[in-house]
């Protein structure tokens, strides 16, 4: 007959912990991973809590050169054009700037832009103007100097800008004709 002791497995001890470990592993490896994300949180709160975030800011009142060129606000401008406000006009103007020139799709874009918020509303392209002194007005006037699209209808800008009534808050009134009819006569 054999010996039963010799049919035993005999398993080192050191072996035995290897699935205590994995147990253990299981419950304290989810638990660090969490705790360590709370304590991120915190952190974040904490360093939010320190600098303050600008909160229901419109882009205008933020630094001027970040809304040049910008193709967000005239994709914003484009689909809002039935509803323009005085915000989103003066976001739009504000992206004019001679930097602007070389890029091609904005330049094409938002000259064919300019021309349908102008006849859409040029009371408020008036006001904007007249208010905002961060807009680079040089940039307009070209703009306008220069229509890239031979289907506007500048005779109907310049009619409608001629019968605003002339105030305080319209001195681009005369600047902007004045450009309008130059292109009118270029075409």
């Amino acid at each position: 007959m054999k010996n039963r002791k010799a049919n035993k497995l005999v398993v080192p001890y050191y072996l035995m912990i290897i699935p205590l470990i994995a147990v253990v592993g299981l419950f304290y490896l989810p638990y660090k991973m969490f705790s360590s994300l709370d304590s991120d949180r915190e952190n974040k709160e904490q360093r939010f809590d320190k600098k303050p975030i600008l909160v229901n800011k419109e882009p205008q009142e933020l630094a001027g050169s970040t809304l040049w060129c910008s193709s967000r606000i005239l994709l914003k401008t484009s689909s809002q054009l039935d509803s323009l406000n005085i915000n989103l006009v003066d976001s739009f103007l504000s992206t004019f700037h001679e930097s602007c020139r070389n890029n091609v799709e904005y330049s094409e874009w938002s000259n064919e832009l300019l021309f349908k918020v102008l006849i859409r509303n040029p009371e408020m392209v008036l006001i904007v103007l007249s208010t905002n002194p961060n807009i680079s007005y040089n940039e307009i006037i070209h703009e306008l100097e220069s229509p890239i699209h031979d289907q506007i209808n500048l005779g109907e800008i310049i009619l409608k800008i001629e019968g605003i009534q002339q105030n305080e808050n319209n001195n681009w009134k005369s600047p902007i004709v004045k450009a309008l009819k130059k292109a009118n006569e270029n075409q």
